[in-house]
């Protein structure tokens, strides 16, 4: 260790304790066992005599804590560390698919004696999906593993392996992919310059004209067969079929935006296999018919003390479909909090200066609504921005 500015002598203390992966950087410390290593260290940097024992084996998340003497307040912990052995779990890896019906062999590299294992599928934060094997010898493989077909397919599964004899999580695979993944290209969030470079470099949702005929692109990652299905949804109700029976080729080119429907920003596609109809994906939500696009000039502003002036964001946007006398209504949007109301008559010319950044704003982040009055449907939210 290195230390700054102490006097005296140090207390070392070993943190022996079990935790799972989502709460390993931030220990219930009621659940530590303490164990002393030295009461009267000297301030040197290093200490050699503390010798692991057989009590100490089988803690997946220990720690060392040292702290001052003199200045109680003075502590630091180590990063967490496993005693005793650990695992290095090499396949699956972060680029892996595993197809559904497949037999992939789990590959790990093991340090220190942890005798007979036990493998484990998850997903997500704490959901065990299945046991895949309970009495594994510590080998480095397992073969006898047929990827179920009762699995949902998608990304976030994990391998982890746990020692059956202390019952410690001793090592984890990263995240990977089982079965088949349907991602959306076209409509999506495309590229936009308008607005500089604070802005994000792809904010700005799809508008399809009322009339128009878009290509529609998506892609599959993993092994798929049979054919997709496409439906044109607004928020929980579905419009229309665009397509019943595709062939799962990552493009459609035979929809036309129909010109009775309403003028909005929600609208959504839904595509899903018809072998696998769990297997499904919304799009991004876009604009049919009417768009706007809306940014502010900077992503932080200082809140002015208490009678002086505060900084007026530089708020600008850009319409498609909507006339230029179209009135809209500007809103302030706190985050997970209540929209206030700026402006319901705004003239749609592109640029509002007038809104200051006042001293009774609350500290956090923020963004603004600009809606049209005629269809409140059309909409768009700027990036968010800390008030400071």
């Amino acid at each position: 260790w290195t230390s700054y500015g102490l006097q005296g002598q140090l207390t070392l203390d070993l943190m022996k304790r079990n935790d799972d992966l989502e709460t390993i950087s931030s220990p219930d410390l009621s659940t530590v066992q303490w164990e002393r290593i030295s009461s009267d260290a000297i301030d040197d940097g290093e200490w050699h005599s503390w010798a692991v024992s057989r009590n100490d084996l089988g803690f997946n998340a220990a720690a060392i804590r040292v702290r001052s003497n003199m200045e109680s307040g003075v502590v630091a912990d180590s990063a967490p560390f496993v005693i005793g052995g650990g695992v290095d779990v090499q396949y699956p890896t972060a680029e892996s698919i595993l197809p559904i019906g497949s037999r992939p062999i789990i590959r790990w590299r093991s340090e220190g004696y942890l005798g007979r294992l036990r493998i484990e599928l998850w997903r997500g934060k704490g959901k065990q999906i299945l046991t895949i094997a309970d009495d594994a010898i510590d080998d480095g493989e397992w073969h006898s593993w047929t990827v179920p077909t009762t699995l949902e397919d998608g990304y976030g599964y994990q391998v982890r392996i746990y020692s059956k004899e202390h019952q410690t999580l001793v090592g984890f695979s990263d995240l990977f992919q089982i079965g088949a993944v349907l991602e959306w290209i076209v409509p999506s969030l495309e590229q936009d310059d308008f607005g500089g470079a604070l802005r994000s470099p792809n904010s700005r949702p799809s508008y399809f004209a009322t009339g128009s005929r878009p290509v529609l692109r998506w892609q599959t990652k993993g092994e798929l067969s049979g054919n997709v299905r496409i439906d044109l949804m607004l928020g929980p109700f579905r419009f229309a079929t665009i397509a019943s029976d595709a062939l799962n080729d990552g493009e459609w080119h035979s929809w036309t935006v129909p010109a009775g429907l309403r003028p909005g920003s929600g609208y959504q596609l839904w595509l899903r296999s018809l072998t696998r109809p769990k297997l499904q994906v919304f799009s991004h939500p876009f604009h049919i018919g009417q768009m706007i696009d809306l940014w502010v000039d900077r992503n932080r502003y200082a809140r002015p003390s208490v009678g002086s002036t505060g900084p007026t964001p530089d708020i600008r946007w850009r319409t498609e479909g909507l006339a230029s006398d179209t009135r809209l209504t500007l809103q302030l949007v706190p985050k997970g909090g209540t929209p206030q109301v700026i402006s319901t008559n705004v003239i749609n010319d592109g640029e509002w200066h007038s809104f200051q950044v006042a001293s009774s704003m609350k500290k956090g982040d923020y963004r603004f609504r600009l809606n049209s009055n005629e269809n409140p449907g059309v909409f768009a939210y700027s990036s968010y921005f800390r008030v400071t």
